[in-house]
């Protein structure tokens, strides 16, 4: 297998967790804590994708897993959580979005 190959399949696998993800979450079935959990492993699957197809990573908030409001926060807000994001994850030159 090329490169290729191996990228699309390792989408593949990833988008079938993902959509597998998507159906526990929407079942309404999820405790707080768990649906909390798991969106969290969506944001990180979803990270996860975009580093292998080397697009951008966007920056969370940590409370909700949802792209961060930039304008409303200090620039030193945004670069710590830029700092953060780079040391948590260790990004393999994919670069952060704002």
């Amino acid at each position: 297998m090329n490169r290729k190959e191996d990228v699309f399949e390792n989408l593949r696998k990833l988008m079938r967790e993902l959509i597998e993800m998507r159906r526990r979450a929407t079942s309404g079935t999820l405790p707080a804590d768990e649906l909390s959990r798991l969106s969290r492993q969506i944001s990180e699957s979803l990270d996860e994708g975009n580093r292998m197809l080397n697009l951008d990573l966007s920056i969370r908030d940590e409370a909700t897993c949802t792209p961060a409001d930039i304008r409303s926060l200090s620039a030193a807000q945004v670069f710590k959580m830029v700092l953060m994001r780079e040391t948590s994850k260790k990004s393999t030159g994919s670069n952060v979005i704002f």
